[in-house]
């Protein structure tokens, strides 16, 4: 407890700008237990925490935590260390704290408190699955509450709300996360809870009649690394990966996989310990040589690192001095620092880094990385059919719960009705109230309280938002930045229908003078819209606007570096304080004058919007910019950033940047100076003359040889490529959209340094092929480059034939072979189970091909397996959400209602539905072609001949658009 004191009274001093709102509490009665779990929450509190949130929401925590470890039949049974660890803390990822407790556990209790620890697991997991089930989303992680009013969500949001609910009923749980799979591109979360002595896994949300079953044991066994976060201080056998003093990650790969630990040994080149040098672990994933882990090491300079079977990259670096190897699953190889370097054969599980290397390599180094390779799993004990026939019974009753549940959302009847009455576009209202999902009712509220005196301004704001945001944003988090945000606008001129400052005389949307400028496009996304990134939402233009005078305002409008300033001087940024950086409210960071970068770097954005400055974080290297009027010097400049621990303007490397120490002299310096013919001019232009363009070249034929008679690779970003700057000795993948394809046709600004280009193509078996480009980026130039692609030598052998005379059934009723839904030119064909994630995932993918799939004419044909036929034999077809399915192509639309719920994204005009109803089709498909796995989907390539030249089964992300380039090679 000393320790845990120390940590809280440094904690304390940390907060000290919201001594009152975070520590008042202990000014309260409490019990000498209370005040002990309390402390423990705040000494392990991450910095977000700190800024956004109460005491009196810890207390909350803490009470109902104690109160059910008192009332629940297990509670005795689980030790102090897994309870103040597993069962106390409220935060599981980095999503939104929320009273969730009370009213998780007043649903829960009565149905466990009668059973075994490991039934309650269970039976709390059928209760997730009432609740919500998947479906792909953005990367901020919805609370648990917010996921139960939305239904649906990504597994991240999945496995927090059924760690949440564990919690909640006294039972220890951890959310277990892959960070990246090696052998798909794709990462994974779920649950693991203690239950009878023992952890135990479950899908969450993904009930199974017993524990430790789910579709990801599988991928599982060939995972390189899973890892839970829990508050610093826990003793427990499991290896750690890194710890800051607030939280502490944890190596779980041992349960799941068979691993083996590396020992890395770095030194510089004299032979010394480098002691404290960073080491990441690197593995290739969505085309980037992601970091699966990154470690300090020691004094000694060493560290180790549990790991699986498979290749990774190991890169250490220090003082701008680097050094890289490739460790292979049974050898180690020498250090790998460009083209034509030998490699050291040898078994090893020594790594030695020596940090003699500066810069970065020139030219191209090709590599190659393969998974661990698939292991068959033990046995499952055989159950009884009682017990799964309950199952079956069990998940068909969660279904019907969900859905009903669903049924009461917003409809299009309800929003046409809305829409009537406010004067707005009806299909505009029903998308926001339809991607409200539960919250309808509040964004509907919002639209009739403040549309009469905005017009359309309320629905301009609710459309700038993301899905998810209208899933858990509140009125008063809408109303401040509806009246801010509008307020700014009227302040810096903007034609936005204020008249005199008063708000009964705001015009109406139908009124064209209400319009902004049309020429303005910064005023909707970077000043009225108050999402950044993914930062916890909440009102903060009030608070922020009332901090500062009007003349101050005033001087950041006409110079925002000088309010960048105002941030580096008055604002710490705190290294190593967060698990989840760039997650607190503009509003905590403000009052707290802490937080980390990217949390910091938001506020200042939110600063800049609630000025009414255009500003955002840039769209590929997300640090802050702001927009200035210049007349033909207008553009994005770069805002002066702070430096960590303490005030201050980060010293950028580069010569031609300056610090911003004379601000304010008329010699005034950005992140860049190019001479210009006005100061106006001149400081518009600062910020972007360290930028220089690159551009990519389409290869010629000729220069791209292919092993295989395939079209040649479209480049994709974070499909097959991406670029990558080196800051301090590691490579910074830019964050383009992901598949994006105009990559030939625009030029990409990039700030002067050096980059490197990864190329990967992924065979089947998950082995890379891989290739780098490094380049350098110069100020005011324009850079070429022609990515060309690996390709394996390999040819797409006949597997099998297809049975053409194999009998399906349309939606509609009417029955029609395999061959007649295939085409002429071959097809894309998939057995499905759309209740199981990997399904999913081949659906999603499949929309967001639509586009490509289409222009290649491509069949795609959708099987319903007999087990789910027989149940919906007759349904019909969903009615399209939104009432566009005169918009979309006839083969789309036809998908059956039980399908509809499950298909994120519009599919391509090709895809067909149809049912196995007795199984004979698949049968006969098993006859001839057996599928490589027992996991739905199963897909399959069909040439023109019926002839069957790729199956896929399981969780396999971008087996769609693998699936697509071996029948593009069939065809020719």
């Amino acid at each position: 407890m000393q320790d845990i004191s120390a940590a809280f009274e440094q904690q304390r001093k940390l907060a000290a700008a919201r001594e009152k709102e975070c520590f008042g509490v202990f000014a309260g009665p409490l019990s000498e237990e209370e005040r002990l779990a309390l402390e423990f929450l705040y000494a392990h509190m991450p910095i977000n925490d700190l800024a956004d949130y109460d005491g009196e929401l810890f207390l909350t925590h803490v009470r109902q935590a104690l109160r059910m470890r008192e009332e629940m039949p297990w509670g005795a049974s689980v030790p102090d260390e897994l309870f103040l660890h597993y069962v106390l803390p409220p935060r599981i990822n980095n999503e939104r704290i929320e009273d969730y407790r009370d009213e998780i556990a007043g649903e829960l209790r009565d149905r466990v408190r009668g059973l075994s620890m490991s039934d309650a697991v269970l039976e709390t997991n059928y209760w997730c699955y009432e609740k919500a089930t998947y479906t792909g989303s953005d990367a901020r992680t919805i609370s648990p509450l917010g996921m139960i009013r939305s239904a649906k969500g990504r597994c991240g949001e999945e496995s927090t709300l059924a760690t949440a609910a564990l919690r909640s009923i006294g039972i220890p749980a951890r959310q277990c996360y892959t960070p990246r799979w090696a052998h798909v591109d794709d990462n994974h979360a779920w649950v693991e809870a203690w239950a009878d002595g023992a952890w135990h896994f479950i899908g969450a949300c993904e009930p199974e009649p017993a524990l430790d079953r789910g579709w990801f044991d599988g991928p599982a066994r060939r995972a390189m690394l899973v890892h839970t976060r829990v508050p610093a201080g826990y003793a427990g056998p499991e290896p750690v990966t890194h710890g800051d003093g607030v939280h502490t990650e944890i190596n779980l790969l041992a349960n799941y996989a068979p691993v083996r630990t590396l020992e890395v040994r770095v030194t510089d080149a004299d032979g010394r310990p480098a002691a404290g040098a960073d080491v990441q672990f690197q593995l290739y994933n969505y085309a980037e040589l992601h970091p699966l882990s990154s470690m300090v090491a020691g004094m000694d300079g060493r560290l180790r690192f549990v790991t699986g079977y498979g290749d990774l990259v190991v890169r250490a670096s220090q003082g701008g001095l680097w050094s890289e190897c490739t460790v292979y699953g049974s050898r180690a190889v020498a250090p790998n620092h460009g083209a034509g370097q030998s490699e050291d054969s040898s078994a090893a599980e020594t790594v030695e880094l020596v940090l003699a290397h500066s810069g970065q390599p020139s030219g191209r180094v090709d590599f190659e990385l393969t998974p661990p390779p698939e292991l068959a799993g033990a046995a499952e004990e055989p159950l009884p059919e009682e017990r799964l026939a309950r199952h079956r019974s069990r998940i068909a009753e969660g279904e019907r719960i969900r859905a009903a549940f669903e049924a009461g959302f917003a409809g299009e009847a309800e929003a046409a009705a809305l829409a009537d009455s406010l004067g707005l576009d009806a299909a505009r209202v029903f998308k926001v109230l339809g991607d409200a999902r539960g919250n309808a009712g509040e964004i509907a509220a919002f639209l009739q309280q403040h549309t009469p005196q905005r017009g359309e301004w309320p629905l301009r704001l609710l459309e700038s938002l993301t899905s998810k945001d209208l899933i858990d944003t509140d009125r008063a988090t809408l109303d401040d930045h509806l009246r801010g945000g509008l307020e700014a606008g009227r302040e810096t001129g903007m034609p936005i229908g204020w008249e005199a400052g008063a708000e009964s005389e705001w015009k109406t949307g139908t009124d064209e003078s209400a319009e902004p400028d049309p020429a303005d496009e910064h005023f909707i996304p970077y000043v009225l819209c108050p999402r950044v990134r993914w930062e916890k939402l909440a009102p903060y233009r009030a608070q922020l606007r009332g901090a500062f005078t009007a003349e101050d305002a005033e001087a950041y409008r006409a110079d925002p570096q000088r309010l960048a300033r105002k941030v580096a001087a008055d604002w710490s940024v705190l290294p190593r304080r967060t698990p989840v950086p760039g997650k607190a409210s503009p509003a905590g960071t403000f009052a707290l004058r802490a937080g980390d970068r990217e949390s910091v770097e938001i506020m200042l954005v939110a600063l800049c919007r609630s000025f009414g400055i255009a500003a955002r974080l840039h769209p590929a290297a997300q640090h802050p910019q702001a927009w200035v009027d210049a007349g033909e010097g207008s553009g994005w400049i770069d805002l002066e950033r702070p430096i960590e621990a303490g005030a201050g303007i980060d010293a950028d490397p580069d010569a031609e940047r300056g610090t911003g120490a004379e601000r304010g002299t008329g010699a005034e310096r950005g992140t860049g100076i190019r001479a210009a013919e006005t100061a106006e001019a001149a400081e518009a232009a600062q910020g972007r003359a360290a930028y220089g363009t690159l551009r990519l070249r389409r290869p010629e034929p000729a220069a791209a040889p292919r092993e295989i008679s395939a079209p040649a690779v479209e480049a994709s970003y974070r499909e097959n490529f991406t670029l990558a700057r080196l800051e301090r000795g590691f490579y910074t993948t830019l964050n383009y959209p992901f598949r994006r394809q105009d990559v030939y046709d625009i030029p990409f600004e990039l700030e002067a340094g050096d980059y490197r280009m990864t190329t990967g193509i992924r065979l089947q078996n998950g082995r890379v092929l891989g290739r780098l480009f490094h380049f350098v980026i110069e100020p005011g130039r324009e850079t070429e480059l022609e990515p060309v692609f690996r390709e394996p030598e390999q040819s797409v052998p006949v597997l099998a034939a297809a049975e053409g005379h194999s009998r399906l059934t349309l939606p509609s009723g009417e029955a029609r072979t395999l061959a007649e839904l295939s085409g002429g030119k071959g097809a894309l064909v998939a057995w499905i189970d759309y209740r199981l994630e990997p399904t999913r995932h081949l659906l999603r993918e499949a929309g967001e091909l639509k586009e490509t799939l289409e222009a290649a004419e491509v069949p795609l044909l959708f099987i319903v397996h007999a087990g789910l036929a027989a149940s919906e034999a007759g349904a019909a077809v969903a009615p399209e959400a939104g009432g566009a399915a005169a918009d979309r192509p006839a083969g789309a639309a036809q998908v059956p209602a039980a399908v509809r719920p499950f298909v994120p994204k519009t599919l391509p005009s090709g895809a067909v539905f149809a049912y196995d109803h007795s199984g004979e089709a698949f049968a006969a498909m098993n006859a001839n072609c057996p599928p490589p796995g027992a996991e739905y989907p199963h897909l399959f390539v069909l040439d023109a001949d019926l002839n069957v030249r790729y199956a896929e089964s399981g969780y396999k992300p971008g087996s769609c658009a693998e699936a697509l380039q071996i029948l593009r090679t069939v065809r020719g």
